[in-house]
């Protein structure tokens, strides 16, 4: 076996395709290692993984990131739960990527393009990511706001950002839909009452008890710490309701 396919597959954190596995092998050769277990297929098509790789969330990442091809940069919810600060669970893996890549879709993949760029992009466990504050400001600005409230909060406590760098992260994208409430919650005192957001809540909830039932949910995911947090939410035109939850 060339041992410089083995090379390029420990510079790519234990993936590779079968269109580079071929280059050094034959078709037959290729179906032998796979069946002996040296090698073995990922959940996308046309990208195997060494066989003593251990099954990881980045691995997932750097599998769909060839699958996809082109220089993609993980970012949003997949950069998050990089970081350590996801709340949103398993789900479809997002990246950004260059012009000619375009807004391409596979099954639980997606490539969004970025008006921001990818030059600050941070190599996270082999993967390429979009640094922790602008990836927690990602977040809050596409997804519903007690979601957006618990991923800052976990990306606080995570130490891979400050609120600070939040704060300056918020106003990098100042201008896109959603960030003002980012930069405002950001700016509060760390023991202040968070700034009201008009965004609903997840799943369409519209009442003020099951927004409270949501956020309290989504506070002991990333575990917040005993203490009261207090928090406005509000859906459309309905009356403010303050959240206050405690671990």
């Amino acid at each position: 076996m060339d041992f410089a396919l083995y090379r390029l597959i420990a510079a790519q954190g234990g993936v590779f395709t079968t269109s580079q596995a071929l280059d050094h092998c034959g078709d037959t050769g290729l179906r032998a290692l796979v069946r002996s277990g040296r090698w073995r297929r990922s959940r996308y098509r046309g990208v195997l993984v060494g066989g003593e790789v251990p099954d990881t969330p980045a691995l997932l990442v750097r599998a769909a990131a060839l699958a996809v091809g082109g220089d993609l940069v993980a970012c949003h919810s997949t950069a998050a739960a990089l970081w350590g600060f996801d709340v949103l669970g398993p789900g479809t893996l997002h990246f950004l990527g260059p012009p000619e890549v375009g807004n391409r879709r596979r099954p639980g993949i997606q490539v969004h393009p970025s008006s921001l760029g990818t030059e600050d992009a941070v190599l996270v466990d082999g993967v390429w990511c979009t640094p922790a504050a602008r990836t927690a400001c990602d977040v809050v600005r596409l997804t519903p706001a007690i979601d957006g409230l618990a991923t800052l909060d976990a990306a606080l406590r995570s130490g891979s950002c400050t609120r600070e760098q939040l704060a300056g992260a918020a106003e990098a994208q100042a201008g896109l839909r959603q960030v003002a409430g980012c930069g405002a919650w950001c700016r509060t005192p760390t023991h202040a009452s968070t700034p009201r957001w008009s965004p609903g809540c997840a799943g369409g909830s519209s009442t003020p008890g099951s927004r409270r039932r949501t956020c309290r949910s989504r506070w002991r995911r990333v575990a917040v710490p005993g203490g009261w947090t207090s928090a406005g939410v509000r859906s459309g035109s309905a009356r403010s309701s303050t959240v206050r939850s405690r671990t």
